[in-house]
């Protein structure tokens, strides 16, 4: 799997976002899920998955939470001043390690929201903060895994929303009922079908191929 974006820039994100959830839990009370959600919602967030300069070494961590709070209302008023602080808090090594991770599996930060893994899951690990960095890496390995194999898939969520049976996917697609219903137990990977097979089932469901794609099981 592809790294999120050049390693060059690693270093300065990771303490950007640490410094980013430690100022809006620490300096502006914000509880930090809620912050993270509002992080997604901005658009920020996907300026730092598709690899921005600006908003991965450019910008400290204290404006891009400026950003978010900003653009979210979770802060009214002129912000508070980023307080000094001796040591690392647990709210900064929740943010170093969760920009870590996904530069490490080039996952979408929604996508780990909607897997559960959020900042309150994190400080739930804070014990590995001084293990070493695979460590945590194959903790939250094991957190997606296992919320991801509880989980519909892609195709079942979209077919359900569409009110469509198996049955009538099969015959709008002209893919075997069996497959479908292979491709929603896991037990094919969609993300090895044929494309004719997935381009069809994204025609029949009125989707992009690329939303059927399932994010990857750890293992």
């Amino acid at each position: 799997m592809p790294h999120g974006y050049d390693e060059s820039y690693l270093e300065d994100f990771r303490c950007n976002m640490g410094n980013m959830f430690e100022y809006a839990a620490l300096d502006c009370a914000v509880d930090l899920d809620i912050f993270f959600r509002a992080l997604l919602t901005s658009g920020v967030a996907r300026r730092i998955e598709s690899g921005d300069p600006r908003y991965l070494a450019g910008l400290s961590g204290f404006e891009l939470a400026g950003m978010v709070l900003s653009s979210s209302g979770l802060c009214a008023g002129e912000l508070p001043r980023p307080s000094l602080r001796e040591g690392r808090s647990p709210e900064y090594w929740c943010g170093w390690a969760m920009a870590y991770y996904q530069w490490l599996r080039g996952e979408r930060f929604c996508d780990l929201e909607r897997a559960g893994l959020v900042p309150s899951a994190v400080l739930g690990m804070y014990l590995l903060h001084e293990a070493p960095e695979e460590k945590f890496v194959e903790a939250f390995d094991a957190f997606l895994s296992k919320a991801r194999m509880g989980r519909r898939t892609r195709l079942q969520a979209i077919r359900r929303g569409r009110g469509l049976t198996q049955k009538q996917l099969s015959e709008a697609s002209g893919v075997s009922l069996r497959m479908i219903q292979l491709y929603e137990q896991r037990r094919n990977d969609i993300m090895r079908a044929e494309f004719a097979t997935v381009r069809n089932l994204a025609r029949a469901l009125g989707c992009a191929v690329d939303e059927l794609a399932e994010p990857p099981v750890y293992e």
